[in-house]
């Protein structure tokens, strides 16, 4: 089992909404095809329908390109009720914590579900020196046309720690973190799911991409300002691309066997790994190389204890 992603390599050039309306999606006259919304479908029916034919023309998001799944079939070892057809698993990689009034400093958590304010454990070791001998990441958020993002979800990420806050309504944002945890290549993941107060006037938009930045020393100690990308729907004929190599997988700081992470992610008889306090996350290349170093360059899986 390997990580895939779902790619359209030559997105079409064709107006969706001029297209006529059928059972299963909308009909291009151009190329007389039937495209299918994988805007509106979940993991397992995407796979249902690529494995049903692998020659579609599809809409999908630019989110959708960034989502890692895993293809399960048929195995009578499997606990799952759907073990019956093929199916996908969505393996969503967002950092979500709900909304603090300050940077909190929480053990490196991820989980399929927004945690709630009880989950968040801060770290309160952390003291007046410790903050004297931090440096501040600060900046603004604004969008492509230079409207301010209020309450975009901003995240410092370290293997072992995160550090998370919201800008505020001008769309400005401060993290104090500690200079010790500051590499040569830092990653920062910038979330857009409780963005408020935003005004648009396109009817179209959905939303802004969920970005993993990896910055230098010099870019974490200087205001870095950021422009938010919306999620952008694009359409053509879509493929399943596989990494020939596997991911790393790293259960609270230690690597695990990729296959054995997924043989217990699925509930099959013969693992005995337990993923039931787990929560994960999953970086792809660039920014897994930043976290983990070369070894990670098929992406990253981090396993932390629930709190």
């Amino acid at each position: 089992m390997k990580t895939k992603f779902l790619k359209i390599d030559t997105p079409c050039k064709e107006n969706w909404d001029n297209m006529s309306l059928n059972e299963k999606g909308r009909f291009c006259e151009i190329c007389s095809k039937t495209l299918i919304d994988f805007t509106q479908k979940n993991g397992s029916q995407i796979i249902k329908e690529i494995n049903n034919n692998e020659n579609l023309c599809v809409r999908l998001t630019s989110e959708q390109e960034r989502i890692p799944f895993v293809e399960i079939k048929k195995n009578n070892e499997n606990k799952l009720p759907y073990s019956n057809v093929a199916v996908g698993l969505m393996i969503v990689t967002s950092l979500s914590f709900n909304q603090t009034s300050e940077a909190t400093n929480v053990p490196l958590q991820a989980d399929l579900e927004q945690t709630s304010n009880n989950d968040l454990c801060t770290d309160k070791s952390i003291n007046t020196s410790t903050l004297k001998r931090s440096t501040l990441f600060s900046g603004q958020i604004t969008s492509e046309n230079g409207e301010v993002v209020e309450n975009a979800k901003i995240t410092f990420i370290t293997i072992n720690q995160i550090f998370s806050t919201y800008t505020l309504k001008d769309g400005t944002f401060s993290i104090k973190i500690p200079k010790e945890l500051i590499d040569d290549e830092n990653v920062v993941r910038v979330s857009y799911d409780q963005i408020i107060n935003h005004k648009t006037d396109n009817k179209k938009f959905v939303g802004y991409e969920t970005t993993d930045y990896v910055l230098t020393k010099h870019e974490i100690s200087s205001e870095y300002d950021i422009k938010a990308t919306r999620i952008r729907h694009i359409i053509g004929k879509v493929r399943v691309m596989k990494d020939d190599e596997t991911p790393v997988v790293l259960s609270d700081g230690k690597e695990m066997n990729y296959n054995e992470f997924m043989d217990a992610k699925f509930a099959r008889n013969n693992t005995t790994i337990n993923l039931e306090n787990k929560v994960i996350y999953f970086f792809k290349s660039e920014s897994a190389v930043a976290l983990y170093g070369e070894k990670a360059k098929y992406g990253l899986y981090i396993l932390m204890n629930k709190e």
